[in-house]
């Protein structure tokens, strides 16, 4: 599923042929489109830096797209609704304690006695960590304890949709430059998007970065990262196959 909807996307953002579209993954494994046209159909900006990424656990498989600046995404589900062994929020927490900073986890256990409380935050500041570092590209050797979240205000979404802010410190430092999105999808599974500069990318071999237009100005990153966040779409398996394949797969699921 994952596949399709990256296939799809970038089939609607650049009417490059569904079955032409070509995505490679860079050295920490962060999926883009290798044969991108230099501008992005209906996109902002020209749509000259569209890229994606993608994220799936529990019920949800995700894709989040910017037209500017890069983006990662992560989906965070909760035990109910993930496979393998069951843990409870003490056990997670013992288990992750080196990869959240102070105060994330004074966040968390703050909630306390409220386990479900501690698990909901536990699930955000998680998804955080991940979303930031894919959108970077950093692969498995960032270490999550140098990203320091804070949960920040809720705002409203460009459909009206409730969504949490979150900031972070890398090393101790701001980012001023980086903006990130809490929403709550159904029944505890939280997804939180990153969006940031793209001189941040972290790709050894620049594939990806090649794939980028000309550079953003500071009035035109300000711009892209007070844009409100959209809600999200929920698409069925037909809506993400090739146009001229779907009568064809319906007959067959009928």
């Amino acid at each position: 599923m994952s596949r399709l909807l990256q296939r799809r996307a970038c089939f609607e953002a650049t009417s490059v042929a569904f079955s032409q579209v070509a995505i490679e993954r860079t050295k920490g494994s962060k999926p883009f489109m290798a044969n991108k046209p230099r501008y992005a159909a209906g996109a902002l900006s020209g749509g000259a830096n569209w890229n994606f990424n993608v994220s799936h656990e529990g019920k949800y498989v995700c894709i989040a797209t910017e037209p500017a600046m890069v983006c990662g995404v992560d989906v965070a589900a909760p035990e109910a609704h993930r496979g393998g062994k069951k843990r409870g929020i003490d056990e997670n927490l013992n288990m992750m304690k080196g990869q959240l900073t102070n105060s994330e986890m004074f966040t968390i256990q703050s909630a306390r006695p409220d386990e479900q409380r501690m698990e909901d935050l536990f699930r955000r500041f998680w998804s955080l960590k991940e979303a930031f570092t894919k959108a970077r590209g950093d692969g498995l050797g960032f270490e999550f304890s140098r990203c320091d979240f804070a949960l920040g205000e809720m705002v409203t979404g460009s459909n009206g949709q409730p969504v949490q802010l979150a900031t972070v410190k890398v090393d101790g430092k701001p980012l001023p430059q980086w903006r990130f999105f809490i929403q709550d999808m159904s029944e505890g599974h939280w997804i939180s998007v990153a969006r940031g500069p793209p001189t941040d990318i972290i790709d050894a071999h620049g594939r990806f970065k090649s794939t980028f237009g000309e550079s953003l100005t500071a009035a035109q990153i300000v711009e892209e990262l007070d844009r409100p966040e959209p809600s999200w779409s929920l698409k069925r398996p037909v809506d993400l196959i090739a146009d001229d394949m779907q009568e064809k797969y319906l007959k067959i699921v009928s």
